[in-house]
């Protein structure tokens, strides 16, 4: 399987994932707000993917993984760029809610929406206006939900041992899976960042857009280090949790394979010919299979599976609704059909079968994989409990804040109008040429 075509399907899950979830989220009528306004937010996240990913596919196989100018590359690769300028924020936003709220009172979620805008559009603005520049400041996002929700993780992590029954072990579990699915891929390149490794330093971040050198160069490494960082804080606290206790649980054991993988994934890089290539290529076949098998796996097919799980587990889908919980199972069955079909075809790069034995594997996986996804689905739904019940006796309980129905319907309304409004401005972006003019290209 190809970049392209992973990345193709990436956007078909996203946009099951997303579409789907706003439809459920808005029949949801019991959730706290900072509840309801996860499940929006996580929904516009996939959304803003399901434009994204297509393009960057598109774009790696009109320019021949980013090696040719081949137009219309400006317009897909602009698009790309400004959907992720939803995407980045909202994350962001995300991490101010849930699964603690940190905004406290109705004037300090205002204040974080009013930053949230701000920095929507000042990104939007430099774009448009010279094209890709440091003043973007990309990677920002990973440094503020990095210090978040690892915070989070530590804390409620630590304080379970105190007081085991009380849920803050999930808390602190939501937290870290928060955190994988928004900065997750960069964990597996994480020894190259203690051993300055030429694939960590020079990887080309926007198709040789920015200047080697460059502030933006720094800045994104910056924010791969903290995240990188914050994801060795979570694995020692679970190993500390482990060497006290002799317990891990799941989410320790996940990120603790990241890392083991992304040991692995220093010497496969070392050992091949790839060290700069763009993110979505590498410069030959074995770093290029590795490479789709870890980094680029976790980025399409991981993310929408760790949302799907948050959204079943932690209580944002109010599945005491017959109708909601009918739904909800059929996007269970959706996601995890499309990533099984992707995950055979990623397992075909390594071992070469016919056509015909490919049906035959994918029939059977297909079957395992909707049995075991019914059946995590039951165990989810008969024993639902909501980041708000763990969190009643807290101090970190959700605070009382009236949201009306309205506000959430112009939160959706404004969100869709921008994701409409991104595909006039790759347009503009496309005759004005500022990302050949300003990324130095002419």
């Amino acid at each position: 399987m190809s970049e392209e075509n992973l990345l193709s399907i990436a956007g078909l899950l996203s946009f099951f994932l997303g579409t789907i979830s706003l439809y459920i989220v808005n029949r949801s009528t019991h959730l706290k707000w900072n509840e309801k306004a996860a499940g929006y937010i996580l929904a516009w996240i996939f959304l803003a993917k399901s434009i994204s990913y297509p393009c960057d596919a598109y774009v790696l196989e009109i320019t021949e993984g980013g090696t040719k100018m081949t137009p219309p590359w400006e317009y897909f690769y602009s698009l790309s760029m400004l959907t992720n300028m939803l995407f980045m924020p909202l994350c962001f936003l995300l991490s101010l809610v849930f699964p603690v709220s940190l905004l406290r009172t109705r004037r300090q979620l205002k204040i974080g929406i009013l930053v949230f805008v701000l920095l929507v559009l000042h990104r939007v603005m430099v774009f448009v206006s010279v094209g890709v520049s440091p003043l973007e400041l990309v990677g920002l996002e990973y440094i503020l939900t990095t210090v978040v929700w690892t915070t989070n993780y530590v804390h409620f992590k630590i304080k379970n041992r105190h007081e085991p029954n009380k849920g803050h072990g999930r808390i602190a579990n939501i937290s870290a899976l928060l955190l994988m699915l928004h900065t997750g891929f960069n964990w597996f390149i994480w020894v190259g960042v203690f051993t300055r490794s030429d694939y960590f330093y020079f990887e080309d971040l926007r198709m040789t857009l920015d200047a080697s050198g460059s502030f933006s160069e720094y800045f994104w490494l910056l924010s791969l280090t903290i995240s990188i960082c914050g994801a060795l804080c979570i694995l020692a606290t679970s190993l500390w949790i482990f060497y006290v206790d002799g317990e891990m649980d799941g989410v320790g054991i996940a990120v603790l394979t990241y890392m083991l993988l992304g040991v692995v994934t220093h010497f496969v890089y070392l050992s091949g010919a790839g060290t700069s290539a763009w993110f979505f290529t590498a410069e030959d076949n074995l770093t290029s299979t590795w490479n789709i098998f870890t980094r680029q796996a976790h980025y399409t097919i991981g993310r929408p599976v760790i949302a799907m799980i948050i959204l079943l587990q932690y209580g944002i889908y109010d599945l005491s609704d017959s109708r909601n919980y009918s739904v909800a199972k059929l996007q269970s069955i959706l996601i995890i059909a499309v990533a099984t079909a992707a995950i055979l075809e990623m397992v075909q790069l390594v071992l070469p079968i016919s056509e015909v034995l490919s049906a035959g594997f994918l029939g059977i996986i297909l079957a395992l994989g909707i049995g075991w996804e019914e059946k995590t689905f039951h165990g989810v739904a008969t024993n639902p409990r909501s980041v708000t019940e763990m969190l009643s006796e807290s101090e970190w309980a959700c605070p009382e804040i009236g949201i009306s129905q309205n506000a959430y319907k112009n939160f959706n309304l404004t969100l869709a109008i921008f994701l409409l409004v991104t595909v006039f401005l790759a347009y503009v972006v496309d005759v004005s040429n500022v990302l050949i003019d300003g990324g130095g290209l002419g």
